[in-house]
């Protein structure tokens, strides 16, 4: 399972959505919150993401859950005139799948960030390896 440090996520996520001489929209502010709130308090609908001990932690293996978000189904909402029920359960699902998303994105393309460069350095080392036995071997050759 995958996790990272609450605050590391959250700095990440107020760089992503809010911009510095912007002004951010108190709706956006709000719908990230909420979200965020629902997902602490363990109240979320897709339950792939969950916090625990101030970390944020995927529920399952990446490829599954991409598979999951990528399956979830996007229905339009039909509320004509909503209530302040409504609204307040609209605002904390998407808040819960924004967050969701982005926790899953920013843990797996870490995941990946920190593979591929250590898949780099085992590489660098065999190459550095492989050059030094070539010269060693070049070396008693000419020695004979």
């Amino acid at each position: 399972m995958f996790w990272e440090k609450q605050d590391v996520i959250m700095e990440a996520l107020v760089k992503h959505f809010f911009v510095d001489g912007a002004v951010t929209s108190p709706l956006l502010m709000e719908i990230l919150y909420n979200g965020y709130q629902s997902i602490n308090a363990d109240n979320t609908t897709a339950k792939f993401v969950r916090i625990e001990k101030n970390r944020f932690g995927l529920v399952g293996d990446v490829p599954s859950l991409i598979n999951i978000v990528v399956g979830i189904g996007y229905k339009p909402m039909k509320v004509n005139t909503p209530t302040e029920e409504d609204y307040e359960s609209i605002v904390t699902e998407l808040g819960c799948r924004i967050v969701e998303i982005f926790v899953l994105d920013y843990l797996f393309r870490q995941k990946i960030k920190v593979n591929f460069t250590h898949s780099e350095l085992l590489q660098g080392i065999r190459l550095y390896g492989w050059e030094r036995r070539s010269k060693t071997k070049s070396h008693r050759f000419e020695a004979n």
